[in-house]
């Protein structure tokens, strides 16, 4: 299993997503997607329905299809999650690979406006998607190379992320 690979698609995946997300207005959701690939080949999929739920409804029955046609795609939504009773917003990703068990999960919070990038990616189900934990190295330089590739977030990945000090007093 290709854990270098399975990251720089999560990677590629969670900057596409946030350069897209970056752009919206606070009550715009991004439209759920996908990117296939098949040998050379990559294909951009967009979800679009009347509402996101019908979106991602939609893409779930594409993304059990693609698993019998491709040999890898990755999967991006924007969504909401409940964390410690306070609701969060994030990206929420699946990767797939042929040989996997099932798919990568994984979510990102994130601040809607200003954009900003929360914390790290949360890894959902590592061991359970049939990766191993002694390649976790190689599967973080992998998700941290899919981030650079992206070109039109390399540049702006850094300046996403909260880095204000915290007042500790308050």
């Amino acid at each position: 299993m290709d854990h270098e690979y399975i990251g720089q698609l999560l990677g590629f995946t969670l900057a596409h997503s946030a350069s897209v997300v970056e752009t919206l207005e606070q009550d715009q959701a991004m439209v759920p997607f996908a990117i296939t690939m098949q040998e050379d080949q990559q294909e951009l999929v967009n979800f679009e329905a009347e509402t996101q739920e019908q979106a991602v409804q939609q893409a779930e029955a594409k993304l059990a299809e693609f698993s019998n046609t491709f040999s890898a795609w990755c999967y991006g939504q924007e969504g909401m999650i409940t964390l410690e009773d306070t609701p969060v917003h994030v990206m929420y990703f699946k990767v797939w690979l042929k040989g996997m068990t099932a798919p990568l999960e994984a979510y990102q919070p994130i601040q809607k406006s200003p954009f900003k990038l929360l914390g790290n990616i949360q890894i959902q189900n590592f061991v359970e998607a049939g990766l191993e934990q002694a390649q976790g190295e190689s599967f973080i330089a992998g998700l941290n190379q899919g981030i650079d590739i992206h070109p039109a977030t390399a540049s702006r990945w850094d300046s996403w992320f909260d880095n204000e000090p915290k007042d500790d007093a308050e």
